[in-house]
């Protein structure tokens, strides 16, 4: 994309480069120090007797596919709970992005962030698959389609894997609603999760602590 001559223009591009450049800063101390912790079960979860997802306080529990999800803040909701139980096991002669169930989507609360989503999706994977392996394939993925529809795109961050999580972050055009995704590959044996945080890249900058707390605080249960 062509810069502006406008000089406020150019402060606002600036400001966005900024605040992406923070924003994947942040994704990798976060990935570095976190990842040790992403399989330890909360023993403060009761979900027992329990079929179906739902808040305890703050925190989103999956009961079936045995996954906890506290959120930043009482400020973030459900946006979306009417998604997938209980996927199917991936079908091989479909695309990635084809494959991958919701879940469960949030917003936060707030009226100057309406445009921030964050999704979590999973795919049952017919054999077991490393978390980086995974993301490119979704990567790869996005490209084809992007490309497909005349569009382009930026990557910000390339794929990184640490533990059993990996990350990537991309950028899209203008046209392209919620302009910025950052996408984390989460997996436990064959199951993997997806949790993808969408949104204009001018809202990153305040969301950044939000958007760590939440991605750090992805959990699996034991059964």
């Amino acid at each position: 994309m062509l810069m502006s001559e406008n000089p406020d223009k150019k402060y606002v591009r600036l400001h966005l480069a900024v605040a992406i450049v923070a924003l994947v800063v942040v994704f990798v101390v976060l990935f570095v120090l976190s990842a040790r912790f992403s399989s330890l079960p909360d023993s403060r979860i009761d979900f027992s007797g329990k079929s179906r997802p739902y808040l305890a306080g703050t925190t989103f529990v999956h009961p079936t596919l045995l996954f906890a999800l506290p959120l930043p803040d009482s400020t973030w909701q459900i946006a979306d709970n009417s998604l997938t139980h209980q996927p199917e096991v991936e079908d091989t002669t479909l695309n990635f992005m084809e494959n991958i169930r919701p879940v469960v989507r949030f917003i936060p609360d707030a009226g100057e962030y309406r445009d921030v989503l964050v999704e979590v999706g999973v795919v049952l994977m017919r054999e077991a698959r490393s978390p980086g392996l995974v993301a490119g394939e979704f990567l790869q993925d996005i490209r084809r389609r992007t490309e497909a529809a005349g569009g382009t795109i930026d990557t910000l961050a390339a794929v990184t894997q640490t533990g059993d999580r990996a990350w990537f972050v991309l950028r899209f055009d203008d046209a392209m609603p919620g302009d910025v995704w950052a996408v984390t590959v989460i997996t436990r044996g064959a199951e993997a999760f997806i949790l993808l945080v969408q949104a204009e890249a001018a809202s990153y900058n305040a969301l950044i602590p939000d958007l760590t707390r939440l991605i750090e605080g992805f959990r699996f249960l034991k059964p």
